[in-house]
């Protein structure tokens, strides 16, 4: 069995934390206008989704037997559930990409703030909070 050596976490996580306060203050900003982001507020707003949301919780207020009953007996139904499958899959897809997006964001702002020697206190003031750092030595 391969076994790393142990190492102190609070190095390591002094060594990561300098790489990645470089990576932040080397990285441009992801988006290069206000109309970028209001573009992309936008599409997160678009009526396309509103529609295909309820089309697709609409296939959640019928059982699963009566879902496929009418699918089976109903050519015209069958069709536009093979549309809302479409629609999903791109909404899910856009989504999917928000939440990159904000996670992003998340953690750059994360990585601000925790250059802040009272990055708690500043936290807790914005209604966030940190768990309690353990750093026993094992």
């Amino acid at each position: 069995m391969n076994k790393t050596p142990h190492r102190n976490p609070a190095v390591i996580a002094a060594v990561e934390s300098e790489d990645v306060l470089r990576a932040l203050l080397e990285a441009p900003a992801l988006f290069e206008s206000e109309a970028a982001l209001d573009a992309l507020e936008s599409d997160i707003g678009a009526a396309r989704d509103g529609v295909t949301r309820r089309a697709a919780l609409q296939t959640l207020a019928m059982s699963g037997a009566e879902l496929v009953d009418n699918v089976v007996k109903d050519r015209e139904f069958a069709c536009a559930c093979a549309e809302v499958h479409s629609c999903v899959d791109a909404y899910l897809g856009r989504l999917q990409s928000l939440v990159e997006t904000l996670k992003i964001a998340q953690m750059r702002v994360m990585v601000a703030l925790a250059h802040r020697p009272d990055m708690r206190d500043v936290l807790a003031e914005g209604g966030s909070a940190l768990p309690p750092v353990d750093v026993a030595e094992s």
